[in-house]
């Protein structure tokens, strides 16, 4: 297991937060470890993607 040693804290709205949180409830995964999976999948990708391809139109 990775040693876990820096912490991140974000906002985000209540829809988003309770629409993670009863998906990881059905998939019965901790959100965290979604989270970070995600956050590393998003690290290791190329760098050639745009902030628009990212973030989409805003």
């Amino acid at each position: 297991m990775v040693k876990k040693d820096d912490e991140f804290k974000f906002r985000i709205d209540i829809e988003t937060a309770e629409a993670a949180k009863e998906k990881a409830a059905r998939l019965d995964v901790p959100l965290s470890q979604i989270l970070r999976q995600l956050l590393r999948d998003w690290v290791s990708e190329n760098d050639d993607q745009s902030k628009e391809a990212l973030l989409g139109k805003q």
